[in-house]
């Protein structure tokens, strides 16, 4: 950070390190947060949640500040190296924007879902940019490449990503056959309640790839919050992907619990499978012919 000892300002209830001289000029940036003037190449971007950090080091950006990962913390090992050295500027639901002032940042790329009520202070500190959801990872990726002058990247990335997706989805297609398309399902255990999603990023992904919603989601918004196992039969799908996280014996008590009910093992045989983030079931179901389930 330029500048010798340090004179602090404050900046809306912010203290404020030694400023940099900020380049004249700039553009007009939209985003969720309205029209942003920002400097023509940011050199010092903060991200406020963890779509913007993957998109930032897609595009070959060291953020200066970033938040904490919500698993594997401080940070997602597949991004330790790349973010080796990188300050931490708190949680994603809070960030502490003293420390984002002292890091001095040009740009810093936010999320109106998380941040809105922060926003006056975050623009008092430097430009600020947001996406309106948190897991539209297009849109992150979007609006990171044109706030940093790097849309050729973003679109060479996201013909990757359109080439991967059409090659995933002629492939299953000639292996199902009549079996495509399948209904997927996404379940997150928590430690007193089961969430099986419709929408977010997930979702998202699948939808693309060409699975369907199980039925039971249709018109649910976000989602089911399920608390009984009498709601097992909601899950029901040709494929469930099953989120837990590793290290928390609450949650690994609630699993056990469920996958235990009658209804959720009548005609499966378990094995063992290490997916990213630990050992985890994988159970081949037999009421459903394909039927799969991934835990991670």
């Amino acid at each position: 950070m330029a500048g010798g000892a340090a004179a602090v300002a404050h900046a809306g209830g912010v203290h404020r390190g030694p400023r940099r001289q900020r380049p004249q000029g700039g553009r007009i940036v939209a985003n969720a947060f309205g029209d942003t003037r920002i400097p023509a190449t940011p050199q010092r971007v903060v991200t406020l949640y963890q779509g913007a950090t993957d998109s930032a080091v897609a595009l070959g950006i060291t953020p200066v500040g970033v938040v904490d990962s919500w698993l594997e913390k401080p940070m997602y090992r597949y991004l330790r190296d790349a973010l080796s050295g990188v300050e931490h500027v708190g949680l994603e639901t809070q960030p502490n924007l003293e420390k984002v002032a002292w890091l001095d940042p040009d740009l810093i790329v936010a999320t109106r879902f998380r941040h809105e009520r922060v926003r006056p202070l975050l623009e008092k500190i430097a430009p600020t940019v947001a996406t309106g959801t948190v897991f539209d990872f297009k849109a992150t990726l979007a609006l990171m490449a044109e706030a940093t002058g790097r849309e050729s990247r973003a679109r060479e990335l996201m013909q990757h990503w359109d080439d991967r997706v059409a090659d995933f989805r002629r492939q299953i297609a000639d292996k199902l056959g009549d079996d495509w398309s399948q209904k997927a399902a996404v379940i997150r255990f928590k430690s007193d309640h089961v969430r099986i999603y419709s929408t977010g990023f997930a979702g998202s992904i699948l939808s693309e790839l060409g699975f369907e919603q199980p039925d039971s989601l249709h018109d649910q918004g976000w989602g089911m919050k399920l608390t009984s196992e009498e709601n097992i039969p909601v899950m029901n799908a040709d494929v469930i992907f099953v989120l837990l996280e590793p290290d928390d014996p609450a949650i690994a008590r609630n699993y056990r619990h469920w996958r235990s009910h009658p209804l959720a093992t009548a005609g499966c045989r378990a094995e063992r499978a290490c997916l990213r983030g630990g050992c985890g079931e994988l159970d081949h179901g037999r009421r459903h012919p394909g039927r799969q389930c991934y835990a991670r």
